[in-house]
């Protein structure tokens, strides 16, 4: 989502209309990143996790780091890391209704 037109203007609605991600956004991020940081979270939320996975013994500590990197990257304090993306990751449905209301747009004036 976070590199197409209708991903960004997706979560950009969801960032605008849920009031609870908005206020949890204000706490860990500066406002200027807070688009950026929706776009990280929302793809930890929904476009990482796998069925099929490869684990070893430090593949969590991995994975935990890599998303430390992406989320302080895009603008994130780290201790917002988890909340945001666990509270996206809880509201996929809304999220997903945002997707679709995008994409049915697409088009009309």
């Amino acid at each position: 989502d976070k590199h197409t037109w209708a991903g960004k203007r997706a979560i950009s609605e969801f960032v605008r209309t849920n009031r609870q991600l908005k206020d949890l956004l204000a706490v860990h991020v500066h406002q200027t990143k807070v688009t950026d940081v929706a776009l990280m979270a929302a793809f930890y939320a929904d476009a990482i996790p796998v069925a099929n996975r490869l684990e070893w013994e430090q593949s969590r500590s991995l994975e935990a780091l890599g998303m430390e990197a992406d989320m302080t990257g895009a603008g994130c304090a780290r201790p917002g890391m988890e909340p945001i993306v666990e509270f996206v990751r809880a509201n996929l449905d809304e999220l997903n209704d945002r997707r679709r209301d995008v994409l049915l747009r697409k088009g009309r004036p």
